[in-house]
């Protein structure tokens, strides 16, 4: 975390290494909780709403891109419960008014009812994984008043569940199971009632983008919504829509090829034998050597 994605996001551009884009967070913002634990060095925990707006400040000082705020507990963190919020409206709003005089979005993980009600009261840009936000419909009416967008990260949940959650206690896949079930209700919810969706994985596991988008038209979102999910709107939601998102003259040629419509099937996207070519600024990186 920090410092290590910091380097390898310079080292990227400098073009000694070759990699994606990276939009980074930096230390994940959070008050004094079992999660700092659990993944030791991704916490930066806090107490009081001074040392929050230090916390920004550090975070963008090294490098961030956006601001990560831990609102509620995490599923898979033992003695952490995912409903009540872990941050007063008082903190988050000073974690809030920061970014914003330093000019960078801010990412809330909420995922019960109380931690979104909180992180919309604050106003932050974006919710990430919000599953249980289908049971407070005027919490979704005003992120869709706001402009704020959900990142329901619907793989996660089904990765847990997968033989990738064997690495999981019992009750930690049955959580995962319960909270994805919830998960896929909230966007359904949210896209009823006008909530700008964007597709996020939360890695690890990595690798899972292209489920993501599946998942998100299984429950209920069109292939065309999915794909903009996943590049124009996500493009909004970290504030580089200027250079990439969608295919317009004068920003990045950042793009895949892939055979097959994936407006008629979402699923060409995530099976490597339709994938013919990737590029990047323009550039041909998959297959390498070979010719667009």
């Amino acid at each position: 975390y920090g410092s290590t994605l910091f380097d390898l996001r310079s080292a990227i551009a400098r073009g000694e290494l070759a990699g994606p884009r990276l939009v980074l967070s930096g230390q994940v913002i959070s008050a004094v909780c079992p999660g700092a634990e659990s993944f030791a060095g991704m916490y930066r925990e806090c107490a009081g709403a001074e040392e929050w707006r230090l916390a920004v400040r550090e975070q963008v000082a090294a490098g961030a891109d956006v601001v990560k705020v831990m609102v509620t507990g995490a599923l898979t963190v033992p003695g952490e419960d995912i409903n009540p919020s872990q941050v007063s409206v008082d903190e988050l709003s000073a974690v809030v008014d920061e970014a914003r005089l330093l000019g960078v979005p801010v990412a809330a993980h909420a995922e019960g009812a109380d931690g979104v009600r909180v992180a919309v009261a604050a106003g932050v840009d974006s919710i990430e994984h919000g599953e249980m936000a289908h049971t407070i419909p005027d919490a979704l009416e005003q992120m869709a008043e706001r402009g704020i967008v959900l990142v329901p990260t619907l793989c996660v949940f089904d990765a847990v569940e997968s033989a990738f959650g064997e690495r999981f206690p019992p009750w930690v896949r049955e959580r995962a199971k319960r909270l994805g079930e919830a998960a896929r209700l909230t966007v359904s919810a949210a896209r009823a009632a006008g909530v700008t969706i964007a597709a996020g994985a939360d890695a690890p596991p990595h690798g899972l983008n292209a489920r993501e988008l599946i998942l998100l038209v299984d429950a209920g979102l069109s292939a065309r919504e999915a794909i903009m999910a996943a590049t124009s709107v996500a493009a909004e939601v970290c504030r580089i829509a200027d250079e990439v998102g969608t295919l317009t003259v004068g920003k990045h040629a950042d793009l895949i090829v892939v055979e097959g419509d994936p407006l008629e099937d979402i699923a060409v996207l995530s099976d490597p034998r339709r994938l013919r070519h990737v590029l990047k600024g323009g550039d041909l990186v998959h297959p390498a050597g070979g010719t667009a």
